[in-house]
């Protein structure tokens, strides 16, 4: 227990020094090439900070764990609308057109529903994983239609030089993916002392986990005024624990993905993923009232997941 506490904390600080230098380098991007915070947060920010969760559900549907792979992936989703979001907007009100985050709402919501659509039978096979991973280039489409929408980057001319960015951005994904890894092993580690289930460890440890890098990255990015970068994060990660994460790891086990106990989950994602849209397109922001309220919504979740697993 204490190696596992000692590996957390070390993990932890290093997917905080390389969420600062992934936000950084992003944000460099967005006012060197004039590229709007949404799109730079949907694209590059989510294929980084979502590299953790992709190792995670590949490792564990390849040796033979999926409800770890299908719960990390759902429990991602929820997470990072129902804590990082809600958090993001009691530190600063997030302004936002529907019209200029429609389009990756509407991905979402087909990738939810395709993912409902497929685990019907109780599985999902390799040729489905596939058709999932066509959504990942609809969302970089859309993320830069929906980018012009929001116009130009208006702050001062950047610093640095692109390939110090670059390397940049490259050492904080690789301190996010590497420091995340040993996060969740010494996470489930000690969550199996605690006798929860499998997928109940998916759902929450382990996917509060592997979202630790969206959490710090929007965090930070929220802090320093940078709130597009978050809700373009966001909205692009959550769509790529679908149509990346769970793709691959359909693709890559033996035998498919078993789909039995993932259908509670996946209706939660799906309403927090359905309340964050119509707050913004009744009041085309999300405020604090609103984060305070999702958030609790979250911690009641949680405890409805585990009181079942620890009880049994």
């Amino acid at each position: 227990m204490i190696s596992a506490a000692l590996i957390f904390t070390v993990s932890l600080a290093a997917v905080g020094i390389g969420a600062n230098w992934l936000t950084s380098a992003a944000v460099f991007f967005a006012q060197r090439f004039r590229i709007p915070e949404q799109v730079i947060g949907a694209t590059l920010l989510s294929l980084a900070t979502t590299l953790p969760e992709l190792a995670v559900t590949v490792n564990s549907a390849i040796t033979g764990h999926p409800e770890l792979a299908l719960g990390n992936a759902l429990g991602s989703i929820i997470f990072n609308t129902g804590v990082i979001l809600s958090v993001v907007c009691i530190i600063s009100p997030v302004q936002a057109k529907v019209n200029q985050v429609k389009g990756k709402y509407i991905i979402l919501g087909l990738a939810l529903l395709a993912a409902y659509l497929v685990s019907l039978n109780g599985w999902i096979s390799r040729t489905e994983g596939l058709a999932l991973f066509a959504l990942t280039p609809a969302l970089i489409i859309t993320a830069f239609r929906g980018g012009h929408l929001a116009g130009g980057h208006d702050d001062p001319a950047p610093q640095g030089s692109l390939l110090h960015n670059l390397a940049i951005f490259l050492g904080g994904a690789l301190l996010l993916a590497v420091g995340s890894r040993y996060m969740v092993s010494s996470a489930i580690t000690i969550a199996r002392l605690l006798g929860v289930q499998e997928m109940v460890i998916g759902v929450t440890i382990v996917a509060a986990g592997t979202s630790l890098p969206e959490f710090v990255t929007c965090v930070v990015a929220a802090l320093r005024g940078y709130r597009g970068l978050s809700m373009g994060n966001i909205l692009g990660a959550n769509i790529l624990n679908i149509s990346w994460v769970v793709a691959a790891a359909a693709i890559l086990a033996k035998d498919g993905l078993s789909t039995q106990t993932i259908h509670i989950d996946l209706a939660a994602a799906a309403l927090v993923t359905f309340i964050s849209f119509l707050a913004l397109l009744v009041y085309n922001r999300l405020g604090r009232l609103y984060g305070i309220s999702i958030l609790i919504a979250y911690i009641c979740y949680v405890l409805l997941r585990i009181g079942p697993s620890t009880g049994s």
